[in-house]
């Protein structure tokens, strides 16, 4: 389709051929009923089938000549029933055919505003029985029972033909009321055994079918020999044995004359029609005859076609005579009379022919019908004549005419088979064909079409053929994309194209430009993506495609500029370009292929560009469902692995498992550049789960994968993968220089998003190493990038774990803090076990009770504008003291409801809870599992908590993150909790907490005093002072401190300020502890 609209205004040879015209006669021939008029009505038969229709479908078979045609189209005409009648042809082998035929025959049978039925175009090969199904369905919906298709010379197709299995298919889904009536010279193939087994087919054969006596002598009746004698009739019943054509003959050559005694009871029907034929053919003059050999060498004629090849100004009144006697001459339409002989009687013409025309009158009437036929748009036939006739000088320009056609419509295999009758030396010296020979393997054997595309491309250089040239230079892109497998094959051929630009700017059509340019953008991207000139093509494809009616073009152009915007993190003007394929997959009529494609192409750029898993999700699901609907899996591959990613994401294991078992049976190492991908996805579900080890085996098998496909930019992302999944596996150095290695290669690509990607992976690296301070500077340029180009997603192959961490380190550190925020609320990111470390993280609750009492929801201060909820706000107060574990309903009732019996507390309780969520703004803040109710951890924050989880979280942890810990646990402890509170329940937390906060002070101080920092401890025990001033413990180390440093005035300062605040708060005095630290002070003041 991206080649086809190209070459027609490109080839000279094309342009010169006539236009076929609309008349398509011999077409609608193919889907005509047979004219019943005058035919012998077999009522016997007709309640024979009258029962065969109790089953679906009907095989008819019987020798040639006896009468299955006439029967069938006669049961038709009596019972009245609606029908589609379709001759079957050798050219149905290709299935393709088939289904074009058959569209145009359910168009004429149900001509309301029904879209087309779809052509099997490649796409849908991958899954031609869901094709199948999904296309008689649709046809079958069309047709208003009772009705009837039949199948007229199924014979013609080869027994080897997939056809047989396309129409078993299409009979497992006939609906009640609809029959299929198979009418064949032979038995059913082995492919309808199923169907004959499960009851679905019934069988009408031979002898059943011939003419019983009294059949036989009514037919003689109608044939006008009203006279002969019962005895005569016998015997030629006997003779014939009811054999149709039989019959017919020998009555032919009986009128007028005597019966014959030549013919004997042991004579085939073969040899009596041959017999009685000649002598039939050889009562008529000259001219007649002359005529009848002469049209028999087409299968069907009209009276102009018939002049045009006899001569005879006469075919008209002799055609009409030939029917309206029976002679073996059926008649189909009407408005314009198409004539076809009897098989048998053509046979017999043919072979007379043969023996009897010169072979070069012959040859001339070949030629005559094929330009008869090309003139008038029947192309299989004028094919067939050329063929015929060896006139390729004729033949060579129609079929570079046709071939767009063909593809268009999917009948590749037919244009091979014209193809290959092409003599080699010609097939040689024409580029186009062999050109065209390319397009016909690309979707089946891209390196055959390949090797083709090459050989063109020399051939149309020689020839000094731009247009041909750069076709087939485009050929030979898009079959390494096809192939998906090496492309380092490209390298030579976009050398080529930047040679050439450097000579020649100009192309020879808008359409070709559009092409070339979609290609190189695409070969520039996946081997090249350093080279600064690909933004020009993918300008130029986009602005070509614009003015673009053919939709492939389009669709690659689209592709690939959003593939470009994607891998560089260039987002900004991806959006007019998703909302025109937005456009073209939004349409009704949009053809399935389209919507499909339009579904993966926005399923990689939202993949890659980080844009929403749940809009990934939706595409690839809608996309998956629309190639399992009608068949066309061609972009399946590409689908699942956004699938698999997607579902990891949205934290959905069962979803990524299952996509991924069917990626797993699409993946081949055959195809290296695919197999990467694959191998990568692999990773990253194991790395998901945290099976680390596993995830670095295949991290590096899809490096080296990548490595050998010849995509150095995806290469380099999967280093970063690599690095991931090798320091969580504990090979640090490992981690380290996969990090380096990805990062160095796009130090000179223009792609912010993966800078952004590798500052990432060396700052997760670092703060997991504890290097904060690299760690800190690798973020804060990640974080920098990201608000710059608006990266508001989980980023590209991470874990949203990880992601989840890297962002509370960026706010603790104050990094790109509004950023931050925002992108965590779009992703709507937990913070997983990291809660207690990220008070800046935007909450949905966040409760402040140490030093004040604060609510905030979502970000804001809860201010009531009347009275305050004082009961609920109690019960809220009451849960906090109850630590994170919460409390059950037993123990919460009984604090706040102690005078309530059972029934009475519970319904309290279950009061006060609905409230209380509806306060916080949500169900998800209160969690009430097995009778507990407690906090929601991933969605409110309360200080108290937070506190609580460092202190528990700084035992076991090494010397620095140790001190990390307790510096974040105490600066949350701003002052006790509910000061103002005399609830039993609030001063218990309250000691609680003070004890626990006190502890911490201490211990940091012990270790800021080890290690001689006493400025620092200072600091900290005046810091505690502040909050606990009854503290005797830490004046007693603030005052050692003092003296430590020499600072004896200070030291007694502080006993005096103890004592003072003491005798003040608590009416006591300082214990004897501090007392002899003051006296010791004191003595050493007096002896200074």
């Amino acid at each position: 389709m991206t080649f086809s609209t190209a070459i027609r205004e490109t080839n000279p040879i094309t342009k010169k051929l006539a236009k076929p015209k609309p008349e398509r006669w011999f077409s609608m021939a193919k889907i005509c009923h047979p004219k019943t008029s005058g035919v012998f009505p077999r009522q016997r038969l007709f309640r024979v089938l009258d029962k065969c229709r109790e089953s679906p479908a009907i095989w008819v078979s019987a020798p040639a000549g006896s009468g299955k045609t006439t029967l069938i189209a006669s049961y038709l005409s009596d019972r009245k029933l609606d029908s589609i009648w379709y001759r079957v042809d050798g050219g149905d082998g290709d299935i393709a055919t088939f289904f074009y035929y058959m569209g145009l025959a359910a168009k004429k049978a149900a001509p309301g505003r029904h879209a087309p039925l779809p052509l099997l175009t490649p796409e849908y090969l991958q899954g031609i029985t869901t094709f199948t199904l999904r296309y008689f369905e649709n046809l079958y919906s069309r047709l208003k029972p009772p009705f009837a298709v039949v199948f007229d010379n199924y014979q013609h197709v080869q027994a080897q033909s997939s056809f047989h299995e396309v129409i078993c298919n299409g009979l497992d889904s006939l609906p009640d009321g609809i029959n299929v009536i198979l009418i064949s010279r032979e038995a059913p193939p082995p492919q309808f055994v199923r169907m004959r087994v499960n009851r679905k087919l019934t069988l009408l054969e031979g002898e059943e079918i011939h003419f019983n006596l009294d059949e036989s002598a009514e037919l003689i009746r109608i044939k006008g020999l009203q006279g002969l004698s019962w005895p005569t009739i016998s015997w030629i019943h006997e003779r014939t044995r009811g054999w149709a054509a039989g019959l017919v003959v020998m009555t032919e050559n009986t009128k007028g004359d005597k019966i014959t005694d030549q013919i004997h009871s042991g004579n085939t029907p073969k040899e009596i029609f041959d017999y009685f034929a000649t002598e039939i053919f050889d009562k008529a003059d000259r001219e007649k005859q002359e005529f009848l050999l002469k049209t028999s060498l087409l299968p069907c004629v009209t009276v102009r076609i018939a002049e045009r090849i006899t001569g005879n100004v006469q075919s008209g009144e002799i055609l009409s005579n030939l029917h309206r006697s029976h002679f073996f001459t059926e008649r189909d339409t009407d408005s314009n009379p198409v004539f076809r002989f009897h098989p048998l009687f053509r046979e017999f013409l043919l072979s007379k022919a043969s023996r009897t025309l010169p072979r070069e009158e012959t040859a001339r009437i070949q030629q005559n019908a094929a330009a008869l036929f090309m003139e008038t748009g029947h192309p299989e036939e004028a094919a067939a004549f050329f063929l015929d006739a060896g006139e390729w000088g004729g033949f060579v320009p129609f079929l570079l005419d046709q071939a767009p056609v063909l593809i268009a419509q999917g009948r590749i295999r037919t244009l091979e088979e014209w193809l290959a009758h092409i003599p080699l030396e010609l097939v040689s010296a024409t580029p186009w064909l062999i050109y065209w020979s390319g397009i016909c393997r690309m979707g089946i054997n891209p390196a055959a079409a390949r090797s083709d595309f090459e050989k063109a491309f020399n051939a149309f250089s020689e020839q000094r053929n731009d247009a041909g040239t750069l076709l087939s230079w485009s050929g030979v892109i898009e079959t390494v994309f096809c192939e998906f497998d090496d492309f380092t094959q490209l390298d030579p051929w976009i050398d080529w194209l930047e040679q050439r630009m450097q000579r020649e700017t100009l192309f020879p059509s808008a359409r070709i430009e559009s092409a070339v340019s979609s290609s190189m953008a695409g070969a520039l991207l996946w081997r090249r993506s350093h080279h600064t000139g690909i933004w020009n093509w993918v300008d130029r494809a986009l602005s070509l495609s614009k003015e673009s009616e053919d939709t492939g073009l389009r669709l690659q152009a689209f592709r690939r500029a959003l593939n470009c915007y994607a891998w560089y993190g260039n987002h900004a003007p991806a959006g007019p370009v998703l909302a025109e394929l937005e456009k073209m997959g939004g349409t009704r009529s949009a053809h399935p292929v389209v919507l499909i494609t339009v579904k993966m192409i926005c399923a990689h750029y939202s993949g890659w560009s980080c844009d929403s898993y749940i809009k990934t999700l939706r595409l690839v699901s809608d996309g998956l469902a629309l190639s399992r609907e009608t068949g066309a899996h061609t972009v399946d591959f590409l689908l699942l692995v956004h699938g698999v990613y997607g579902a990891l994401v949205k934290g959905d294991e069962i979803l990524a498992t299952g996509y991924l078992g069917e990626l797993k049976r699409l993946a081949s190492p055959d195809r290296r550049a695919a197999y990467c991908l694959y191998l990568n996805i692999m990773s990253l579900y194991h790395l998901f789960i945290e099976k680390f080890p596993d995830a670095l085996k295949y991290a590096e098998q899809a490096v080296t994968m990548a490595e050998r496909s010849g995509i150095p930019y995806i290469e380099a992302i999967f280093r970063f993968v690599t690095a991931q999944a090798a320091h969580e596996a504990g090979d640090i150095g490992k981690a380290r220089e996969e990090q380096a290695r990805g990062a160095s290669y796009f130090i000179n690509v223009e792609s912010p998003q993966c800078r952004f990607l590798g500052h990432l992976v060396k700052a997760y690296i670092a703060y997991r190493e504890g290097n904060d301070s690299e760690g800190g500077a690798a973020l804060g340029l990640a974080m920098k990038l990201g608000r710059q180009y608006d990266y508001s997603g989980v980023p590209l192959l991470w874990r949203p774990k990880v992601w989840s961490l890297l962002c509370a380190r960026a706010l603790g550190a104050g990094i790109e803090v509004e950023y931050v925020h925002d992108l965590i609320r779009k992703q709507r990111l937990d913070l997983y076990e990291l809660a207690a470390d990220c008070e800046n993280w935007p909450w949905p609750v966040k409760i402040y009770t140490l030093g004040r009492f604060e609510l905030f929801i979502d970000g804001n201060r809860l201010e009531f504008s009347a009275k305050a909820p004082r009961r609920i706000m109690s019960f809220l107060k009451l849960l906090i003291a109850c630590g994170e574990g919460g409390a059950n309903e037993e123990q919460l009732t009984e604090i706040f409801w102690p005078d309530s019996d059972g029934d009475a507390a519970h319904n309290a309780f279950a009061i006060s809870l609905h409230r209380l969520r509806k306060l916080l703004g949500s169900e998800k803040a209160l969690q009430l599992r097995d009778g507990v109710l407690k906090f929601d951890p991933g969605f409110c924050w309360i200080d108290a908590h937070a506190f609580e989880n460092l202190i528990d979280a700084e035992a076991g942890e090494t010397a620095p993150t140790a001190e990390r810990l307790t510096e974040k646990a105490l600066s949350l402890y701003r002052g006790q909790y509910l000061e103002a509170s005399g609830e039993p329940w609030a001063i218990l937390y309250r000691e609680r907490l003070r004890t626990r906060y006190l502890r911490a002070v201490r211990i940091q101080g012990e270790y800021l005093e080890a290690g001689e920092n006493f400025g620092p401890a200072v600091e900290l025990y005046c810091k505690g002072l502040e909050i606990e001033p009854t503290a005797e413990e830490l004046y007693r180390r603030l005052m050692k401190c003092h003296l430590t440093a020499g600072q004896t005035s200070e030291a007694i300062a502080v006993y005096e300020r103890c004592r003072t605040m003491l005798q003040t708060a608590m009416g006591i005095r300082p214990s004897r502890e501090t007392e002899d630290i003051y006296h010791s002070t004191a003595v050493r003041l007096i002896v200074e």
